[in-house]
């Protein structure tokens, strides 16, 4: 949320910051955690299911990428820009999650088979 008020702001490195730290958080949170035990720790925190649904860091890390892409795109920097849509892409793919591929438009024209596969 920072990054994009940031960005709305023209603040483009406090917002490339912003987007760099939460897309290092969803990292974190992603390596090595199963869907089951987002949940149980979910049950375990707040003593009752969650009402709402889960968050899932692998679809919070996608839109952060297409966040990033965006805003990279913006800046003339294609080449990085591709990347994260790239990146962002096959993690929908790999979750099943569509909400942000039209914001990335035309940013990936070729797609490999990369390391989110398996997500």
């Amino acid at each position: 949320m920072q990054g994009a008020i940031a960005e709305a702001r023209g603040e483009h490195a406090a917002a490339e910051l912003r987007l760099g730290e939460a897309e290092a958080i969803w990292r974190r949170l992603l390596v090595g955690t199963a869907r089951g035990d987002l949940f149980a720790s979910s049950l375990a925190d707040l003593g009752r299911p969650p009402v709402g649904g889960l968050v899932e860091p692998a679809v919070e890390l996608g839109r952060v990428l297409a966040d990033r892409a965006c805003m990279l795109a913006a800046l003339g920097r294609e080449d990085e820009a591709r990347a994260c849509a790239i990146e962002a892409l096959e993690i929908g793919d790999a979750v099943a999650f569509d909400g942000y591929r039209s914001q990335l438009g035309s940013l990936s024209t070729t797609r490999k088979k990369g390391p989110h596969a398996r997500l």
